[in-house]
């Protein structure tokens, strides 16, 4: 786990410097080290049970929050138009996700598994 957090604060650390982003090196970082847990088995499986509960559970919580923090009222207040264009546009990205991903979720993990042996 302490592992995982050096890992994660490096390569946000360095994506950051170089102008990427914390954000491209928090995803490189759980991409990286997913294969690891993979092969950690129970353990691994547990680690990353752990950390998915962290994240959802209390770094989850302070996102919404900055989101909060940074939510310009006044702005949509005085730009109605715009504000209710940027929710549709939202609502709909994300249904025509969940269409289009839905029928790919069909064949999962342990499946492939089983179809390749």
């Amino acid at each position: 786990m302490l592992l995982c957090m050096m890992i994660l604060f490096g390569f946000g650390g360095l994506s950051q410097y170089t102008g990427l982003g914390i954000i491209v090196g928090a995803i490189t970082a759980g991409v990286l080290t997913r294969p690891t847990f993979d092969k950690m088995g129970v353990v691994g499986e547990q680690v990353r049970k752990t950390i998915q509960s962290v994240t959802y559970g209390f770094l989850g919580l302070l996102f919404f929050f900055w989101v909060g923090l940074n939510t310009d009222l006044e702005g949509m207040i005085r730009e109605p138009t715009l504000a209710i264009l940027l929710y549709l546009t939202g609502t709909v990205g994300k249904l025509l996700g969940v269409f289009l991903m839905v029928p790919i979720k069909k064949l999962t993990r342990t499946k492939k598994k089983n179809q390749v042996n």
